[in-house]
């Protein structure tokens, strides 16, 4: 069977060029599902609420934490990153996402991470299910790599300039109603 391509602008009749194809329009393959999924993710917390919403986030966390952790160790090795490796590798999705999260304080039990959702750099919707995907994803890695990882919230999901969290790595202090706990599943093989 023989492929068959798409028409050109040209086969359809359309002019491509002038002001349309010169101009600076910031639309790619990447931004258009990175808006997709961060407006289902808010529709699904307006039409079932933040609990639903939360939990559908959750559900998509780990394989998307999984083939990000999985990315890193091919690169970089298959030991279990340390916090501060850790710490590195968040600050550098920032770079290869056009991230607009930041890494702040990094000791050796725990990393803050600032405007969390921000994982989806511009296109973040507003809401509650895409700070926990975030929340989640981020998690997701820690405890991968350190066994454990709680989630403490320092300011509120719905915060205009996004929540900042608190990744802690031991299970010194009981978790709060609002925290969440992440444990070790296991890696994939990094060959």
């Amino acid at each position: 069977m023989a492929a068959v391509s798409a028409p050109s602008l040209q086969d359809l009749g359309l002019a491509c060029g002038g002001d349309v194809a010169s101009a600076n329009i910031a639309l790619s393959r990447v931004a258009l599902l990175h808006n997709v999924v961060c407006e289902l993710l808010a529709v699904i917390e307006d039409v079932l609420g933040r609990d639903d919403a939360e939990s559908y986030a959750n559900m998509v966390a780990p394989p998307v934490a999984d083939w990000i952790d999985t990315t890193y160790h091919r690169a970089l090795g298959p030991d279990d990153f340390s916090v501060e490796r850790l710490a590195d590798v968040f600050a550098d999705l920032t770079v290869r996402f056009g991230a607009s999260h930041t890494v702040g304080r990094v000791t050796g039990d725990a990393i803050v991470v600032h405007s969390v959702a921000g994982l989806f750099g511009r296109f973040a919707a507003p809401c509650d299910a895409v700070t926990a995907l975030a929340s989640a994803v981020f998690a997701r890695i820690a405890a991968e790599n350190t066994g454990y990882a709680r989630v403490e919230y320092l300011s509120a999901p719905g915060e205009p300039e996004g929540a900042s969290i608190v990744l802690h790595f031991n299970e010194t202090a009981a978790p709060t109603p609002s925290e969440h706990e992440y444990y070790r599943v296991g890696h994939t093989t990094f060959a």
